[in-house]
């Protein structure tokens, strides 16, 4: 039994095994870009809700600060500046449910922000009628 191997069969399995190795690194490397890309989506997207969550935040500080500055010197600008932010408060918490829909956790937790900006909301509302704000 002779185990020689001519040189060109050795050629050939050197570059198969190589290609195979090649071949190897590449999946690994797509596999990792993948999965770098799904954690780049999943950070945006928590950035995103972050920012979201902000601006909620911040409509609600602002439409206060509208309502103590009326308070204070009873300037109308001051009610037509609240009335303004307090109409982007509802389309705001509407665009975070929908951002975060995908998540159950989350949807409960905007569902509890929601109810609070209500409260909120309710209790710095303006009376139209006599331009005056109660709470």
């Amino acid at each position: 039994m002779d185990l020689k191997i001519s040189f060109s069969k050795k050629l050939l399995i050197g570059f198969l095994i190589a290609i195979a190795i090649i071949t190897i690194i590449n999946l690994v490397g797509l596999s990792t870009v993948n999965s770098m890309k799904t954690s780049n989506a999943w950070v945006s997207h928590t950035h995103e809700v972050i920012e979201q969550t902000q601006n909620i935040i911040s409509i609600l500080t602002e439409a206060e600060d509208y309502k103590n500055q009326y308070r204070l010197s009873g300037d109308t600008q001051s009610i037509k500046n609240y009335r303004n932010i307090t109409a982007l408060a509802q389309p705001a918490l509407s665009h975070l449910r929908a951002t975060v829909s995908d998540n159950p956790i989350q949807v409960r937790n905007v569902d509890s922000l929601s109810k609070y900006a209500g409260i909120k909301l309710e209790q710095m509302k303006v009376d139209n009628s006599r331009l005056t704000i109660t709470g």
